[in-house]
């Protein structure tokens, strides 16, 4: 009687470590999708509060929330799980332009025709540690 205990016995250590081993595989990926989710939050908010004034954020917004309504709607109605995918799309389209918006942004403080090599070699060195900054700016500026 105690040998088949034992083996039922094993039996469920090896169900209750397998059990186990998917719970905390969930709750990792479940943390690490709501991390992605926070941090792509703040990145589209960040954009919007900074750039708000490009009209590209503005009509992705629009066709973001249209997917997402239309995926939702999609789904509710024909309980099709690749409706689903509507919304994902809008949020990636979202995503997309931001991330176009912020590298569009930055490369358009950056002086056209910019060589770096030319501007470090032209600076006079020696200057820089007499005067203040704005001085050889200045300076520069002159020559």
């Amino acid at each position: 009687m105690s040998h088949s205990s034992s083996k039922s016995g094993g039996y469920h250590h090896q169900t209750g470590a397998l059990t186990s081993t998917a719970i905390d595989l969930m709750l990792t990926l479940s943390l690490i999708t709501a991390f992605v989710a926070v941090a792509v939050t703040v990145f589209i908010v960040w954009t919007f509060v900074k750039h708000y004034k490009q009209k590209a954020l503005w009509v992705s917004l629009g066709i973001c929330l249209v997917l997402v309504v239309a995926g939702i709607l999609l789904y509710h109605f024909f309980l099709l799980g690749v409706y689903l995918a509507l919304p994902v799309l809008g949020l990636v389209v979202l995503l997309i332009t931001c991330l176009v918006v912020m590298f569009k942004e930055k490369s358009t403080l950056v002086p056209e025709n910019a060589n770096l090599l030319e501007q470090v070699l032209r600076k006079s060195w020696w200057k820089m540690e007499d005067t203040p900054p704005q001085e050889v700016d200045n300076a520069q500026l002159v020559a």
